[in-house]
């Protein structure tokens, strides 16, 4: 569990230098995913559902790889072409920090997190099953994001990750040996817990809820990028006039516009976008 809790104090700094070196590149995938959010808002106004649902993919496509870039995951080269979201994401969340993020919460507070189980299964259903998701199951997904929001920012939490993360001196001796390298200063283990903040913890847990918001959703909207522009799906039923009222999605447009409203005011303010 040490590896866990000293990588998420790795990342606050991989934040830094990211929003530092690419923040101009992460910023102009955010512009462009907020003009996809436009038009698919435009359009289900226009009950021009197939359109509003593969701008809503859109929108969700650059506003990951957006965030990818500003928190310092992977750099603007390795996030163009659909790829990096059909392959990459599921990799990341299934093997890297949104995973480990929910075992740090499991660990700190000696209970499971029941919501771990149930994002696995979604992300382990085949492309055709999740197309044809029912608005009830899309609905959960959305109520598994409050539920770890009330746990990620619960003022308890908080205070016992502060409290882990200034007791494990393995952390703190990788901290004070990277800080020895970089600058050739030797600095006291004092000097190093003052910096572990209840503050920057709250932001990395904002990460992590961000993280999984935008994965899952990703997730859930990819295979909707290439079947609603043409007449004929390609191993599937679904096709450009499948989009109507009954399909899951296009039930769920109204539930996705407010919370995308939400995800994308909270991005702005997270990485300050002006």
């Amino acid at each position: 569990m040490e590896i866990i809790l000293e990588d998420l104090v790795r990342r606050i700094q991989k934040q830094a230098d990211a929003n530092k070196i690419f923040k101009k590149d992460g910023e102009e995938w955010f512009a462009i995913a907020k003009d996809d959010f436009d038009v698919c808002k435009v359009l289900t106004e226009k009950k021009h559902y197939a359109g509003a649902v593969y701008h809503l993919q859109q929108c969700y496509e650059k506003l990951s790889k957006s965030f990818f870039i500003l928190t310092g995951t992977t750099n603007p080269s390795v996030v163009s072409g659909h790829d990096f979201e059909q392959r990459r994401i599921k990799e990341i969340f299934k093997e890297d920090w949104a995973i480990a993020s929910m075992s740090l919460y499991e660990f700190i507070n000696e209970k499971k997190l029941e919501v771990k189980e149930g994002l696995m299964d979604t992300i382990s259903s085949e492309e055709d099953k999740i197309r044809a998701a029912s608005k009830s199951e899309i609905e959960k997904i959305f109520s598994y994001f409050k539920e770890i929001e009330n746990k990620f920012y619960d003022e308890k939490f908080l205070d016992k990750t502060e409290k882990e993360l200034k007791a494990k001196r393995k952390t703190l001796k990788q901290i004070r040996h990277y800080v020895h390298l970089l600058t050739r200063r030797r600095i006291r283990y004092s000097e190093i817990v003052e910096i572990i903040t209840k503050d920057r913890i709250k932001k990395e847990c904002k990460n992590i809820i961000m993280s999984l918001k935008l994965m899952l959703l990703c997730i859930l909207l990819f295979p909707h990028y290439n079947v609603p522009r043409y007449p004929k799906g390609k191993k599937t039923e679904i096709n450009y006039f499948s989009y109507k009222s009954g399909l899951g999605i296009v039930d769920s447009l109204d539930m996705f516009i407010t919370h995308t409203e939400e995800i994308l005011r909270d991005f702005e303010i997270q990485f300050e976008i002006k």
